[in-house]
């Protein structure tokens, strides 16, 4: 089997985390494939990290991609490109490793990576995040529709089911739009849509401390359970963190657990406001 890709999505607004994520991937998984979804058409500095980084560009129809982020988010061009999240379905397409760019990858991704990919799941979510899925209003309504069904971050999870493609999801959404734009969380953008997609498709959606036991999620910078081991690599209870959620430690300070890692791969603060949510 070929090893699992990883995508990430940036444009030159976001070429300073990028090259930190990148950095951190040249070192913790070094063989394995990685593909980047443009954000926008802004791509000169981009190009200059694939030209350093030997990272593929996702081809997909945009176009179509966008014209759905219109129906979906009417009069707000900029955030609806995160929707663009939806041309890695089709390219690579299952399985694949999806990291939102404002993050750092702290453990060797080999091993996890062919763990996921046995993995009893159609996608494995590093971390919940019920605030930014449906809006509050609609929670408990939803848990209804969906018993059991946990509200998943879209920053970073890998997507195991195979066939399930762009143009399912936009089917899915569309002929349930009523509902979607009624119980959408209102700062949320692909977040509620992937959710809610996977939720209607029956998805099994498995944490990754279960699909990989010994390994935690995403580890947000200022979690002060976020510690280094004997032997330095971070843990948080005791189990391996595979990335952190760095960004913002740029704005309010870097813990002391974390600041080894923002200084050997972004050792100048950087300006971007992430390509997530």
């Amino acid at each position: 089997m070929a090893e699992m890709p990883v995508v990430f999505m940036a444009d030159d607004a976001y070429a300073g985390w990028a090259r930190s994520l990148l950095a951190s991937l040249r070192d913790q998984a070094p063989d394995v494939p990685l593909l980047c979804i443009p954000y926008t058409d802004r791509l000169d500095a981009i190009a200059a990290l694939r030209a350093e980084y030997g990272f593929r560009m996702v081809e997909a129809d945009y176009a179509a991609i966008d014209a759905f982020a219109d129906e979906c988010f009417p009069g707000l061009p900029p955030r609806r490109r995160n929707l663009r999240k939806l041309a890695a379905l089709d390219a690579p397409g299952a399985p694949y490793l999806y990291l939102d760019c404002d993050q750092l990858v702290t453990a060797p991704l080999a091993p996890l990576l062919a763990r996921l990919a046995a993995a009893e799941a159609d996608l494995v979510y590093w971390a919940t995040s019920s605030d930014w899925v449906y809006a509050a209003e609609a929670r408990e309504e939803m848990a209804g529709r969906f018993p059991g069904a946990p509200l998943f971050s879209a920053g970073n999870y890998a997507m195991l089911r195979p066939g399930f493609g762009a143009a399912a999801v936009m089917a899915l959404i569309r002929g349930h739009a009523a509902l979607y734009r009624r119980v959408r969380g209102p700062h949320g953008f692909d977040q509620p849509l992937m959710n809610l997609a996977c939720h209607l498709a029956g998805f099994r959606l498995v944490p990754l401390h279960e699909a990989a036991p010994g390994y935690t999620g995403e580890g947000f910078y200022l979690d002060r359970a976020i510690a280094r081991d004997a032997g330095g690599a971070l843990v948080r209870h005791g189990a391996r963190v595979v990335s952190v959620h760095w960004a913002g430690g740029q704005k309010a300070g870097t813990p002391e657990a974390l600041a080894p890692l923002v200084e050997r791969y972004a050792p100048a603060p950087l300006v971007g406001a992430g390509a997530g949510g």
